[in-house]
């Protein structure tokens, strides 16, 4: 009988809350039937669903002992709050676990579908990891560690050098300066005193980097949380892929077109339309599956390959030009640098040799995202070229 007071006082003490009825006065100064009848309200509240009254029998019960002096309740408790006590504990200790405890890292074999991926990435996965959880898991080692912050870094590079590309304008000081030292100068600084090249196509492509960037970051990051959440943020990482990709041609096709608005028009619209229709078939949910892999790689690449022919333009009507010769060679290397990170993200190298050795660095899609963040950058230094170009010789 002590063993149950004990047992009650225990789990009424891990409550931080106890709801407590007006009752204690009539309890205290009544008999043992009044508490029966205490104790029949409470099965039948337990019946329908309401768990509170167990705390105000056991509190009418300790009053009873207190003004007489005697456990006339002790054997009640025993015979009908066991039950309700235990379940009670079970509920304090099921609140407890949930506020300590420590989300584990899961091995391939033990992940719901919608996490598996990667098949050669066999351990320190997160799965169905509580929001919170996972946003402070940026700062702990998995298997998404790297894929978070490569991307995360090269968002925060673009911010800076937007913000730099922002302030990059010419002081008319600097340019008069300039001018009176170096007079063979002056017909380079003229036009940047009369007139600079608009910068929207520029930064719709730093922007168009930025949202890939950072969405495929927040992607990684949340993506251990459900099925649902996960559909949908494959969904903005497959358009902030198709996005960049779509953007990173609106600097080279606006100033190198900048005085045929024609073929302007045209390739910016077909480039643009192109870019949608990739976007349209990568969201189809049968493509996100781990067997599409490959189409879905190939479709990206497919978009990028499309700039082939603006580019072989450029180079029949410029090719005496330097600058296009110079923006050419960026070009070339930020292609490159994009395609073999698809055909290392379709292929799976280097985890699919040695399974299990680069589960926390050194796995393809680190790899593709470091590969992806060079290539912009590539084309950020040859916008910076078109900008050079175009603010020195425009249209007349």
């Amino acid at each position: 009988m002590q063993a149950q007071d004990s047992m009650a006082l225990a789990a009424l003490a891990a409550r931080n809350t106890i709801i407590k009825r007006t009752t204690g006065g009539e309890v205290a100064h009544g008999s043992e039937d009044k508490l029966l009848l205490l104790l029949d309200d409470q099965d039948r509240a337990q019946e329908n669903g309401d768990t509170r009254s167990v705390y105000d029998i056991t509190f009418a019960d300790d009053q009873l002992q207190k003004s007489n002096g005697t456990d006339h309740g002790g054997t009640l408790r025993a015979r009908k709050q066991q039950p309700q006590l235990l379940s009670l504990q079970k509920v304090v200790e099921t609140e407890k676990q949930k506020k300590t405890k420590k989300y584990e890292l899961s091995e391939f074999h033990s992940l719901p579908d919608y996490i598996r991926d990667n098949e050669y990435i066999l351990r320190h996965y997160r799965s169905d990891w509580p929001i919170p959880e996972s946003l402070l898991s940026i700062f702990s080692i998995h298997n998404e560690t790297l894929n978070i912050w490569t991307h995360l870094i090269g968002f925060l590079l673009f911010l800076v050098l937007t913000i730099d590309t922002v302030r990059d304008v010419p002081r008319l000081e600097q340019l008069f300066e300039k001018a009176s030292r170096l007079q063979q100068e002056v017909d380079e600084v003229v036009p940047i005193l009369t007139q600079r090249v608009t910068r929207w196509p520029f930064f719709v492509f730093m922007g168009g980097s930025m949202f890939c960037l950072l969405s495929s970051s927040i992607c990684h990051l949340l993506s251990c949380h459900s099925s649902y959440l996960t559909y949908w943020l494959l969904r903005l990482d497959y358009t902030g892929i198709g996005i960049m990709i779509a953007t990173s041609f609106f600097p080279p096709v606006y100033y190198v077109f900048l005085c045929q608005p024609v073929w302007r028009q045209f390739y910016l619209t077909s480039i643009s339309l192109i870019g949608v229709s990739t976007v349209i078939i990568s969201l189809v949910p049968v493509f996100q599956t781990p067997k599409y892999r490959p189409v879905r790689g190939l479709a990206f690449a497919g978009m990028a390959m499309s700039g082939i022919v603006p580019a072989a333009h450029k180079l029949m009507y410029f090719h005496h030009e330097p600058y296009c010769l110079h923006t050419s060679a960026y070009e070339l290397t930020m292609g490159l640098f994009y395609m073999v990170g698809v055909i290392i993200y379709i292929a799976r190298i280097p985890e699919r040799w040695w399974p299990g050795l680069f589960d926390i660095a050194g796995h393809s899609h680190q790899i593709f995202h470091v590969l992806v963040v060079a290539g912009a950058f590539t084309h950020y230094k040859g916008g910076l070229l078109y900008l050079e170009w175009r603010d020195k010789i425009s249209c007349l």
